[in-house]
This record gives structure tokens, sequence and C-alpha cells, in this order.
């Protein structure tokens, strides 16, 4: 079957008696993470903030609002979601209090204080810190007699994935190390020893699933909003889970590791130009072999969790589908691995046969050789093209506006790049020559020189960073872990955050002129 008569196939995702034909129609799209939303309590929510976004994106004539893993991140300052301790939960950082007070959960007096949070940057762990006696008072009140505490429980008795993320967080807790040095009682999934140490840890347990009960109805409210105002939600699916997580407690056999819980192998992505020594990512690598044996049921419902909250789905580092680079644990660094061979179309026809067509795409950036090209070929799953990375070389370059085909996404950059302006602020003369003879502009307004020039390419989808939107530049960009090498006051990683009015009318009008000229917004 052919890319085009699959894509047919998979984009009828329905979400609130409503069906987005997200990849297979000419659309438009902003990249804006739910955390860089405006608001005074130190990081974007779900709440009032995220609907008047959505109401902002349809006066824009913007379709599809794509936003980052929306699960509970890890990194240095809990602030990274491709690294989450947690694959198939909500992150709690993005409840919204006032919505709590909606719900009766809270009184207005309670919501506490939201003073001393700089707007346009994001404070992951300060607010969560500063939410925190409020969302514990109305776990309490949910847990106890509550309109919502009938759909709580059925939510705890249904939803086995919240159980063990909620088993695993109040583990931690009570031992807050890497799970493969705690006890062995609370290592143990022997059913004695897990229904001694749950007793013991009972009310944390239920407040966990509480959390994650509150996220999930949020995120409903928010998904439900947006569909109904013609707007679809575009989600991530990172590949990667860390060793310390929910998922590889409770799950072990899915991953290669050793009798005691440690990775025997680890991952990255060879030496290339931008890293001689390659990368090193410390995550364990799926036992691909397990997997397949129950049909790789972690993966379906990864999948089944993810369109519960999205209605198109982008999976992460799709080559690593296809092979992977596996590096010893032990290994200083990259130049040590190789690649395997990963599930390929299997693990594809498994997905399908349990959740039905679905619109996927993937980011097959990245070294990409012919066998990823054939998977994604025989997925039918349309690919990422940044036009960043077409400057600077021959007319064949397939990110090249040109020679972009309509079975794709595109985008100026993406958050793992630097903002537009900032990008061309840093070329050379060659590099920056050919874009100005390309796109016949000056570069004076480089931002929307390319948004317009992704607008106006023959791929169905074009998403645009809210950062060039507002012409910002580098210091701007989402994923800059460059900022770590500086002192903790100045990391700047997945901290940029929209301030109150930057969203604005005038950028609104623009942007929907644009996506008018070029057929992208709905009549």
């Amino acid at each position: 079957m052919s890319a085009p008569d699959r894509v047919g196939r998979l984009s009828g995702a329905v979400s609130a008696g409503r069906t987005f034909d997200v990849f297979g129609a000419h659309r438009m799209g902003v990249l804006l993470h739910v955390s860089s939303l405006p608001g005074p309590f130190g990081i974007g929510d779900l709440g009032p903030q995220a609907r008047r976004f959505v109401d902002w994106l349809v006066a824009a004539g913007v379709t599809v609002w794509q936003v980052l893993p929306i699960c509970p991140p890890g990194g240095p300052r809990e602030d990274i979601p491709y690294g989450s301790w947690a694959a198939l939960a909500g992150n709690p950082q993005l409840l919204s209090v006032e919505d709590l007070v909606e719900d009766g959960l809270l009184e207005p007096t309670e919501v506490g204080s939201a003073a001393g949070f700089e707007e346009g940057w994001a404070y992951p762990m300060e607010a969560a810190a500063a939410k925190e006696t409020a969302l514990n008072r109305a776990v309490q009140r949910l847990m106890r007699d509550h309109p919502l505490s009938s759909a709580l429980s059925r939510f705890r008795a249904e939803e086995r994935w919240a159980l063990e993320t909620a088993r695993f967080a109040a583990r931690w807790k009570h031992c807050p190390k890497p799970w493969s040095q705690w006890p062995t009682s609370l290592v143990s999934r022997a059913p004695a020893d897990l229904a001694r140490t749950d007793a013991h840890l009972a009310d944390a347990i239920d407040g966990w699933v509480a959390r994650l009960f509150l996220f999930e109805r949020q995120w409903a409210r928010l998904r439900t909003y947006a569909n109904r105002r013609g707007v679809a939600l575009l989600g991530d699916v990172p590949i990667y889970v860390p060793t310390d997580s929910a998922d590889v407690w409770a799950e072990p056999t899915g991953w290669q590791l050793d009798e005691h819980g440690r990775p025997l192998v680890i991952t990255g992505a060879p030496p290339d130009a931008f890293a001689s020594e390659g990368q090193l990512w410390p995550v364990p690598v799926y036992d691909w072999e397990q997997m397949a044996k129950d049909d790789y049921a972690w993966w379906r419902l990864r999948l089944r969790r993810a369109f519960v909250h999205f209605d198109a789905v982008r999976l992460d580092h799709f080559r690593a589908f296809s092979a992977y680079w596996e590096v010893p644990a032990t290994a200083r660094t990259a130049r040590d691995g190789r690649w395997v061979q990963g599930p390929g179309r299997s693990l594809f026809a498994a997905l399908e046969r349990d959740l039905g067509p679905r619109p996927l795409c993937a980011e097959d950036l990245g070294t990409i050789d012919d066998d990823v090209r054939s998977l994604l070929a025989d997925t039918g799953l349309p690919g990422m093209k940044i036009l960043q990375f077409a400057f600077g070389g021959g007319p064949d370059n397939p990110y090249l506006p040109h020679n972009i085909p309509a079975h794709a996404v595109v985008y100026p950059a993406n958050h793992d790049n630097n903002t537009s302006v900032g990008w061309w602020r840093s070329l050379g003369d060659d590099v920056r020559s050919h874009v100005q003879h390309y796109l016949g502009r000056h570069g004076d307004d480089i931002a929307w020189d390319l948004n317009r020039s992704a607008l106006a390419s023959p791929a169905r989808l074009a998403v645009l960073q809210m950062q060039d939107l507002l012409s910002l530049d580098g210091w701007a960009r989402m994923n800059d872990p460059e900022s770590y090498r500086r002192p903790v006051a100045e990391w700047r990683n997945w901290r940029w955050r929209l301030k109150p009015g930057e969203a604005s009318e005038a950028v609104a009008e623009r942007l929907r002129f644009l996506g008018g000229l070029y057929g992208r917004v709905p009549s």
C-alpha cells in the first residue's frame, strides 16, 4: 500500500464527536508546550490560559496545536519530559488550581500565592512546591465525600497504569533512590509483598492516584474545548524511558537489565560531525524479543494512552524502530556502540491490530539510512522536514521547500533547534547568501520568511514554533541543554514561557492572512 493510500487510513482520529484529518488535509499548526503558557503560577497549566490560547489559535486560523510530552518530567531540575519517570501518566505540575476551584475542590482563598515568579520563564520545581498545599487540600476533599469521589473510585479500579504509577511514586518517596537499590520488600512484586507494602503506603498511593485522576479530568476538559472549536491536539511520545521509572519497575522483563535491575546496555547516537564522541543516553534498551512474546503489550498500552490525550501523535526517534545504537552500560563514550536491529514492521502491525488506523507521524531526523526510509514508507507515516537543515548545499537537499513531499510535516524549526532568528545570526556568509537567494528575501524578517516558506510548501501540515511567530532570538529556544553548563540561576533549558499579551491580535491576524494565502485556513 502506498503512503498516500495509507494516510487515509491513519488519519481518522475521532474525539468529542469530531474527526480530524490531521495529516491528510492542508493545515497549519503551532508548536507551544503547555508549560510555556503564560500565567501567574510559575508554569503554564491546563486551566483558563490554555483555553484562551485555543481561542487565539482559532482567531489565527490554526487547526493543530502541537505540544511536547505531557508525562512527568525528569532531568536536573525536573524539566525534561523526554526522560519521564512515568511514561503513561500526566504531569501534575500542569494541574490548574483555578480549575480545582471551579470543581469545588478548593475555595478561592486556598489557591495560594503566585507572587515571586518572573513572567516569561517557567519554574517547574518552585511552581510545584507553591501549589502543593492547595493540591493536597483538593486531594483530601476528593478522597472524602465529594461529587467526584465515585469517578475517582472507578478510575482507580479501571486504570491499572495509574495504580502502578502511584505505587512507584509512593515507594520512591519512602526510599528516594533508584529502585534497584530499594529494599527487597519495595522492589518485590510478589503478591504478598506487594499487598503488604501497599497497605503501609496506602495514604501516599491514594494521594497519587487522585493527582493522576485530576490530570486526566483537566486534560479531557482542555481537549474537548479545543476539539469543539475545531483545533486538534498533536502530541509527542518519547521513545525511551529511564531505568528509574514506574514503567521499568512494573515490567522489568521488557528491558535489557541484569538481575539487580541495572541496564546491561544503553543507547544514544554514533559519532558524527556535531559530536565526535557520539551521544550517550543513560536509558535502558528495550528487550524487543521479549516484548514480541505478548505482541508488544506495553507499547500498545502506551499508544492507547497517547490517543486518550491527543488527536494525533508524533513518534520520537523513529529511526530506532528500524535499528538503534547500542552501547555497553560501562562505556564512557558512544564510540563503542553498534547498530542493532529494532522491531521494525512487527511493532506497527501489532499497534494497528490493537488500535486500528491512527494518525501518527515520525520524527525521522538524524542518521537515516535506506532501512529507515523503507520502514517509513511501509508504515505510511509522514516524516518531518526542518527548513533550518535545508541551506548550504545543493538543490537536491531534501529539506529545501521545493523537495518536500505533500506527505510530510514541515517546520521552520522545532523545539530541539535554535529559534529562526538565533539560527540566522549564527550562520556563516555562504549559508546566509544561499538563504537570501533561495527565499528572495534579505533576511531582515527571517522568522516570518521561513514561516511563509513552510506555509507555501507542498507539505499537508506546516507547524510553526510560537517563538518564531514572535521573532524571538536564540535565548528563547526551548531545548537548550548547553545552559546546564552555566550557573543554576542561568539555566534556560525547557524554561521559555509566553508573557501575557505576547500572543497578540496582530500576530494572529498576520498568521491568519498568510495561512489563508496558502490555503491552510478553514473556510
